[in-house]
């Protein structure tokens, strides 16, 4: 299967990986090519189907980030790690025989060469330094050769590097590893095929729906390209890929239209599986989870993913290890109550929480979460460790501490 990837780079490297993608098997690339970073953006909005976004260096790459989550392919930048530094500054030493404290230097991250250099024990004469994204790191590289301090130039920016190339400067580029680089395809390729792989795996549906609300149902169906069985006239089971399921659930806007067609309450529970048994399974168990117009998702990993489309979470819904397991046994306590109160706990800033926290965080009644805090406090997991004044009526809010097992 050829992965089809397309590249968002300087001309330069475009060359660069040109030659070395030759050398894997089962890709396909298609450039765009930009004379300056900034140009980075018209070039996404110009790309043709693919299956993977590279961006070819770390100016274009924040040109296009705030554009890139809403991308529904898997994409990357290449970034600059300590290994391309060494590597060019090695380079430079042999080929020109120049002193480091004779060099002016810009990089992406400049603590990766003071690391470097600090690893080499050469701390006493450091190159000049300069970050690669400050808008007058060309004019500093040319300000210190012109006074004669340095006699090379090394540059991170594809652009600089021809401009400075053109007025007679003595520079060079950063000089990637080319193994590095095929591995880092490789992995792009490798991630890809896996994705198809679990994009075309089945799952399973099962739905409680209103019978009044048929026809919202069937062009639900038709959304995820979806097959179903009909139980009895509130309960339906569907099948569809996972790839076709998520493509919906992933667009909130496009998932909240295809609701908005039910004017009844309904509750949907979908399951992924290694076979089509344990998906249906999976999905019997998620629809347990779900309250009126929520859906819920449970993986092979046993992890419940959800509720859509508002609030999504993942929380895990087995335990792995025998103190979770004792606490579910001792409060009483849902292994879905549990993993949110965890995954509450995890999340907080601090220690210190009051039973309305709890009840905003799981979406639940202050009732409820009290309810819980008292099983938890009977048993040991949670602590008061003050109260505070509401400034209404009625008793001060206690507030816990959460000490575990």
């Amino acid at each position: 299967m050829h992965i089809r990837m397309a590249l968002i780079s300087s001309q330069a490297y475009q060359k660069y990986i040109s030659s070395i993608a030759q050398k894997i098997a089962d890709i396909q690339l298609d450039f765009y090519v930009y004379e300056e970073p900034e140009q980075a953006t018209q070039l996404l909005h110009e790309l043709q189907p693919c299956d993977a976004l590279i961006i070819g260096g770390f100016l274009p790459y924040l040109e296009v980030k705030p554009l890139l989550p809403s991308l529904r392919i898997p994409y990357t930048h290449f970034i600059q790690d300590e290994a391309t530094i060494s590597t060019t500054l090695l380079a430079a030493i042999t080929k020109y025989h120049i002193p480091l404290n004779q060099i002016s230097i810009d990089v992406i991250e400049p603590t990766f060469v003071t690391s470097i250099l600090q690893d080499i024990h050469q701390l006493d004469t450091p190159p000049y330094i300069h970050d690669a994204t400050q808008v007058d790191v060309e004019q500093r590289h040319r300000t210190l050769y012109d006074e004669g301090h340095i006699q090379l130039i090394i540059t991170s920016v594809h652009q600089l590097y021809e401009k400075l190339k053109a007025d007679g400067y003595p520079v060079m580029r950063m000089q990637e590893s080319t193994s590095a680089t095929i591995q880092k395809l490789e992995k792009m390729r490798d991630s890809v095929l896996l994705q198809k792989s679990n994009a075309n795996r089945m799952t399973a549906g099962v739905l409680k729906i209103h019978p009044e609300d048929e026809a919202a149902f069937i062009h639900f169906t038709q959304a995820i390209h979806a097959n179903y069985t009909r139980q009895n006239t509130h309960r339906m089971e569907l099948y569809t890929t996972i790839g076709h399921l998520e493509q919906l659930l992933h667009n909130e806007k496009q998932l909240k239209a295809c609701l908005a067609y039910f004017k009844k309450p309904y509750q949907m529970g979908f399951g992924y599986g290694e076979s089509i048994s344990e998906a249906l399974q999976h999905a019997q168990d998620a629809l347990q989870f779900t309250k009126t117009d929520e859906i819920y998702i449970l993986d092979e990993y046993s992890r419940l993913l959800g509720p859509y489309p508002t609030h999504q979470t993942i929380l895990p819904l087995k335990f792995d290890s025998e103190k979770q397991k004792e606490m579910a046994e001792r409060t009483k306590l849902s292994v879905l109550s549990l993993s949110k109160m965890s995954s509450f706990i995890e999340e907080r800033h601090t220690k210190h929480f009051t039973a309305q926290d709890v009840a905003d965080h799981l979406h639940v009644t202050r009732r409820t979460a009290e309810r819980m805090i008292k099983k938890l406090l009977e048993h040991g997991y949670l602590a008061i460790i003050s109260s505070e004044m509401t400034y209404k009526k009625g008793r001060p809010r206690a507030v816990y501490t959460w000490i575990g097992s």
